[in-house]
């Protein structure tokens, strides 16, 4: 039963793998399906992996722990508790959903830890950390775990690559007209040029500007161009920009507002 749990595991990873590659490779308008495959993939494979789940946490936990700890039972129904949670977010549906909680309980299981009685408490706690990783890397493989982006100073934000990779490309209505265009789908050099009116070597400088910031992709030498996986974050999170302008804008009219009610 173990070789043959394990089997199917590697399966499903391998699986994941290529369907990683291949939404990665993707064009945007592919996207949609491309996450319905996803979802499918999520359904398929979350009982199995449930499973090996639950048999990853008995089987290590037992084999793995302080055994003569009169903490012991204690240790272990908490271990198992905290793990089970952790493998439930395998039937999560949306791309992130087990972040929040995942994170949650290794707070948790830190907090624990950090009281620990005994110097043989590592021990155990190693080895529920360790099974921790295994969900997250499978978690991560179906998208459910986002990584959080360390929190750094504005003072360690780099300039010079902000406005060279992000602002300067993105600084120019034709640019953004391609990345708009190419969110939809691949378009050739001719269709680009209808769209944005530009024609031949100044379409192409424009071209070459968005593939050496990574935002864009060619087929090949004469092939179609696609925007890439950064490509599209940076333009979804472009978009993002004008809504929080007007949040702003409200936010600082309605304070004018309380300000001029106050004084009367």
């Amino acid at each position: 039963m173990d070789d043959e749990i394990r089997r199917d595991i590697r399966e499903i990873r391998r699986d994941l793998a290529d369907l990683r590659r291949e939404i990665g490779t993707l064009v945007p308008s592919c996207q949609q399906s491309s996450q319905s495959a996803l979802s499918e993939m999520r359904r398929g494979v979350s009982g199995p992996l449930l499973r090996h789940q639950s048999f990853e946490i008995s089987a290590g936990l037992e084999e793995n722990m302080v055994q003569d700890c009169r903490m012991h039972q204690t240790c272990h129904a908490f271990f198992t508790d905290l793990l089970l949670k952790n493998a439930s977010l395998l039937r999560s549906r949306s791309e992130g959903d087990a972040t929040e909680q995942v994170n949650a309980n290794r707070a948790l299981l830190s907090e624990q830890q950090a009281k620990s009685p005994f110097p043989s408490c590592s021990i155990c706690f190693s080895q529920a950390w360790q099974i921790i990783d295994h969900q997250v890397d499978l978690l991560r493989s179906l998208r459910l775990y986002r990584d959080q982006p360390d929190r750094t100073d504005l003072e360690d934000l780099d300039g010079e690559i902000l406005l060279r990779d992000i602002l300067e490309p993105l600084s120019n209505r034709q640019r953004l007209q391609i990345l708009k265009a190419l969110s939809v789908r691949e378009r050739s050099f001719s269709a680009l040029s209808e769209i944005t009116g530009l024609k031949g070597g100044n379409l192409l400088f424009h071209l070459d500007r968005l593939s050496q910031s990574g935002l864009i992709l060619q087929r090949h030498e004469r092939g179609d161009y696609l925007i890439s996986e950064r490509g599209y974050s940076l333009l979804v999170a472009v978009a993002a920009l004008p809504s929080l302008v007007r949040d702003w804008a409200l936010h600082e009219g309605s304070r004018s507002s309380e300000g001029q009610d106050t004084e009367r």
